[in-house]
């Protein structure tokens, strides 16, 4: 089963990303096994013995797949917004566009962001938000690399996703595009902050 090494500070684990059918039927048992012993206990009592034992499968199976529990929480969250990057048109560099993309995507598995969350694995969340950041923040013009106040722009806007999210999977009741006017106003002309 080929395994890809996925970069990941501070250490390097392995996270099966290939196309076999039968790994991603595993994937796909692990996950939602995962999610329903998440839903009885806190992320930190959830063991691989049991998500194994739930999704049917064995713990060598489990470990082919992934390093650690933890991977499972970066596999949901890269699902969601690898389909978000799909959903984007071509050269977006519209901050705005992009976000109400991001907005609609997440709204579809807010279920699972608040479940995530409340079971004590908003960290994972908010490090997987940040490599969706980073990238996307790739696509829009005017950003420089060399930039210094570029990587206090990626920290805020991954922080600020994270907790957006969150936040709105407490209350789904507004929509993408609510949410989106939201974000445009605050900020320091905006009514929230005074001028």
């Amino acid at each position: 089963m080929p395994c890809k090494v996925v970069k990941e500070a501070p250490k390097l684990f392995i996270m099966y990303e290939g196309s076999n059918p039968t790994a991603l039927r595993s994937m796909d048992a692990i996950s939602r096994a995962f999610l329903a012993v998440l839903r009885e206990k806190p992320y930190s009592e959830v063991s691989i013995n049991e998500v194994s034992a739930r999704a049917q499968l064995t713990r060598q199976t489990f470990y082919n797949l992934y390093d650690e529990k933890d991977d499972i929480v970066r596999h949901l969250v890269r699902y969601i917004y690898r389909h978000s990057f799909n959903d984007l048109p071509p050269k977006a560099a519209d901050p705005k566009e992009a976000l109400l993309v991001f907005l609609k995507r997440f709204q579809v598995h807010s279920d699972v962001i608040k479940l995530l969350a409340e079971s004590g694995a908003s960290h994972l969340v908010q490090e997987e938000i940040s490599r969706y950041v980073t990238a996307l923040m790739e696509g829009f013009q005017g950003l420089k690399e060399d930039d210094p106040a570029l990587p206090y722009l990626r920290v805020f806007l991954s922080n600020g996703f994270t907790s957006l999210l969150i936040e709105w999977s407490k209350h789904p009741n507004l929509s993408p595009e609510d949410v989106v006017g939201i974000c445009l106003s605050v900020g320091l002309n905006g009514p929230y902050i005074g001028k």
